[in-house]
C-alpha cells in the first residue's frame, strides 16, 4: 500500500499547471501538522516552490534548475482560492494594447482582496488592493480600458481613447459606459468625447 508521502506525490502529479497548493489540500491524505511539514520537505527537495507563506506551486525540472509555472495560471489559481478578482495592472494592459513598448520591470496585479507579494523564483509579483470600480468589468477588454485610462490619468485619457477607438469596437466602449455610475466623471467624459471624435458610429448615452 502506498505511503502517505507517495499518496501526496501522486496527487501532485495530477494537479494542473500553476495550481497553488496549501496544507489543507493534503489533509485528506496526511494529518494537519504533517501536511505542513510535507510541503516544506517537498520545497527543500525541489519538487515544489514556496511562493508565499503557506502557498506552493509545483515546478518542472530542467538541466538549468526548477522551472516555475506561468504567472497567469498561478494568478488565476489564487483568484479561485480567494474568491476575489485579480487582474493585470493598467501599465501591462497598455503594453498589451500597443500603447507603449515599455515592459514593466515588476509584475503587478490588482485586486479587491488582500494585498500581498508572491515570489516565483526570481520573479516578484505584487498584488495591490484597489477600489472596486477598477475591477467592476473584471478581466476583460472593457476592464483593461478602464485600468489603462486610470493609469494614464485625465490629462492623456481622451487622446488615448481616440487612438484606441480605431481598433476597438463600439460594443466594448458601450460596455464600459454601462458602468458609468461607478467610474470617475473625467473618465466617462474622455470616453464619450474620444469615441465621438473617432470614425465610429456615435455611442449610446
Amino acid at each position: 500500500m502506498p505511503s502517505p508521502a507517495e499518496f501526496v506525490s501522486q496527487w501532485l502529479d495530477a494537479q494542473p499547471e500553476g495550481v497553488l497548493i496549501r496544507s489543507l489540500d493534503l489533509r485528506c491524505m496526511v494529518s494537519g501538522n504533517q501536511a505542513s511539514r510535507e510541503l516544506a520537505r517537498l520545497a527543500r527537495c525541489g519538487r515544489l516552490m514556496r511562493v508565499a507563506r503557506g502557498l506552493y506551486v509545483t515546478v518542472t525540472a530542467s538541466r538549468f534548475g526548477p522551472v516555475p509555472p506561468p504567472v497567469d495560471k498561478m494568478i488565476q489559481s489564487l483568484a479561485d482560492i480567494t474568491g476575489h478578482a485579480i487582474v493585470r495592472h493598467g501599465a501591462a494592459a497598455a503594453n498589451a494594447l500597443g500603447l507603449t513598448t515599455q515592459v514593466p520591470v515588476r509584475q503587478i496585479y490588482l485586486t479587491d482582496g488582500r494585498a500581498r507579494t508572491l515570489n516565483l523564483g526570481k520573479q516578484v509579483i505584487e498584488i495591490r488592493r484597489v477600489p472596486k470600480w477598477m475591477l467592476v468589468l473584471g478581466d476583460s477588454l472593457a476592464g483593461d480600458i478602464v485600468r489603462v485610462l486610470e493609469w494614464l490619468g485625465p490629462d492623456f485619457a481622451e487622446h488615448v481613447v481616440s487612438k484606441l477607438a480605431v481598433h476597438i469596437g463600439q460594443d466594448h466602449w458601450n460596455t464600459v459606459l454601462e458602468t458609468r455610475t461607478h467610474l470617475p466623471p473625467w473618465m466617462v467624459e474622455a470616453i464619450q468625447n474620444g469615441v465621438l471624435t473617432s470614425a465610429l458610429v456615435p455611442i449610446r448615452r
